[in-house]
């Protein structure tokens, strides 16, 4: 979200220089220092309903964008418009976040660079091998890797096979202008009929009818991976959220497994069970979350993989 920088409400910037050859760039950061101070009533219920859910709210603060935008490719004139700003996470200010730019081109694309994106600068030359830096080259600028090979030779590596690494020599004229902190991507879209095909699929299978035969099969499948009786919560989940069974009908739940795997049947105890449907437990499946379980670590991902897996299951029996 880009804002023009006359907010009032906001406290002092904290100024920071940046000297580029005969250029003497201010680079202005705003901070918040109270941030739910300033929020709308819309936005501080939001947040309040993102935290309940297990969401970490990260605050956000401004900062210089050079909307010009720097060339992933062959190196191009660097921009010096900053009458914008960009928001970007607290977190990154922590970290000495100067300014943000916008990426073009595609010769970063395998370090998850991509055109348009905006990435989160700080301001120096203090890089190390392996950074993603930008650089000014004979007057223009880029964005590449910047690398130190066994003979001290320095280079700038492109993440893309069609562009060649630049050797950096004592006649050019090379200086890193800044080390890339995050990428901070262009709004996400999925395709419509990326969606479109999955919500069918859910609709096809919903209006068909579970047997006890499928929830057998089923059962089978997952039955190596289950190895305590609490871990038949994640059976009884799939089998709510698909309709099979009322929500909090344990009862009902552990007679349907002592029916289907008679004498093999685990001994259940619907307490027990009913003891697991807290937090994001109580909710279908698909909203799990390890932030927001009754369980933590490995045990949440077990009992996560059992309900995958035995939804996955039932779906392949219809």
């Amino acid at each position: 979200m880009i804002r023009k920088r006359k907010r009032k409400r906001y406290a002092d910037a904290t100024i920071r220089f940046a000297t580029i050859r005969f250029t003497t760039i201010r680079f202005a950061t705003k901070t918040i220092y109270n941030i739910m101070k300033d929020c709308t009533d819309e936005l501080k219920e939001i947040t309040s309903l993102l935290e309940e859910s297990g969401m970490d709210v990260t605050p956000m603060v401004e900062v210089p964008y050079f909307s010009a935008g720097v060339v992933c490719g062959k190196p191009s004139e660097i921009g010096d418009q900053t009458d914008e700003t960009f928001w970007i996470p607290q977190d990154l200010l922590k970290r000495d976040c100067n300014y943000v730019i916008r990426a073009t081109g595609d010769s970063m694309i395998g370090a998850n660079i991509f055109d348009g994106d905006k990435l989160a600068v700080r301001a120096g030359a203090d890089a190390k091998s392996g950074d993603i830096v930008v650089a000014y080259i004979d007057g223009l600028s880029t964005i590449k890797a910047y690398f130190e090979d066994e003979d001290d030779g320095r280079w700038l590596v492109p993440q893309n096979e069609n562009y060649e690494p630049i050797r950096i020599d004592d006649n050019m004229d090379v200086r890193i202008l800044g080390v890339v902190l995050s990428i901070l991507h262009e709004m996400p879209r999925v395709e419509y009929k990326a969606c479109m095909k999955a919500v069918r699929g859910v609709k096809k299978n919903s209006d068909k009818v579970i047997t006890e035969t499928m929830i057998q099969r089923a059962i089978k499948e997952v039955l190596p991976l289950i190895q305590t009786n609490r871990q038949w919560f994640s059976v009884y989940r799939v089998l709510v959220d698909r309709g099979y069974i009322n929500d909090e009908d344990f009862s009902v739940f552990v007679s349907l497994i002592n029916n289907l795997m008679k004498e093999e049947a685990p001994k259940l105890n619907p307490d027990d069970l009913r003891r697991m449907s807290v937090d994001c437990f109580k909710k279908p499946f698909v909203l799990w979350t390890h932030e927001n379980a009754p369980i933590r670590d490995k045990r949440f991902f077990d009992y996560l993989k059992i309900a995958k897996k035995f939804n996955m299951a039932l779906r392949k029996s219809f």
